[in-house]
């Protein structure tokens, strides 16, 4: 405390005592204390689903430092419907997610997946030509991830290919493996598609539900005349 001003701050800690996030202090007057903690209080829910929620495992590669926790709920909100709807309704919430914490990149890259799946090819470049605009401010990994969109948008598959590959190798998480599996599909490479896509658990949050799967599954095997195993898949598919 300095005078009529205090500093409200938080960490959290393993139980080896490591630090996994410092929250960002927030200084207030002593009548506004209990807003402070609020704030605080919020701050640290958004830390702990960064640090331990399944659902974050994609997140945390990407983002510099945990979203607001109320940009979390809007988020995984998107994401549900996404996974299950080919329609348009998840978008809002991403754009909710971004404009609640303009750091929260995740919810942009989500937004340009939707608009690529929709055939948007306007709204998704639109997003795209909006982080090129922000590159400076983005870490490496949200570069790599944005040099794929421009390579995308641009036409320049093959380089897309290779930008996919450095992602997954980097962190093969299922979201990632994915993004490989497609980017291979579409330079006619099926058995590296195939073989990215084998890779994947399907229970995982970022995957659940995601019918696009079978999709290049059984489309790779079909490019390869492997006939029995696109059959299979088609079957396991429906189950």
């Amino acid at each position: 405390r300095i005078a009529d001003t205090i500093l409200v701050q938080a960490k959290i800690m393993d139980s080896n005592k490591k630090l996994l996030q410092a929250i960002e202090p927030i200084a207030t007057p002593a009548e506004k204390i209990m807003d402070a903690v609020e704030a605080i209080r919020k701050s640290v829910i958004g830390a702990f689903t960064f640090e331990f929620s399944e659902r974050s495992k994609d997140i945390k590669v990407i983002e510099i430092k945990p979203p607001t926790y109320e940009a979390y709920q809007q988020y995984f909100s998107g994401i549900d419907i996404f996974n299950k709807s080919a329609g348009t309704e998840g978008l809002e919430y991403f754009d909710r997610a971004y404009a609640l914490d303009t750091l929260f990149v995740s919810a942009l890259l989500y937004s340009f997946s939707y608009y690529q799946n929709l055939g948007l090819r306007s709204k998704a470049d639109s997003v795209i030509q909006f982080l090129n605009g922000r590159r400076s401010h983005l870490n490496s990994f949200q570069q790599l991830l944005l040099d794929e969109g421009i390579s995308v948008m641009s036409g320049d598959r093959i380089k897309a290919l290779i930008i996919a590959r450095e992602i997954a190798e980097i962190s093969p998480t299922d979201l990632f493996i994915y993004g490989w599996s497609r980017q291979a599909f579409f330079t006619n490479h099926p058995r590296e598609a195939i073989e990215a896509l084998e890779r994947i658990d399907l229970e995982s949050y970022s995957m659940r539900g995601w019918i696009p799967y079978w999709n290049f599954l059984t489309a790779s095997y079909h490019a390869l005349g492997d006939y029995e195993n696109e059959l299979q898949a088609s079957q396991m598919s429906r189950q």
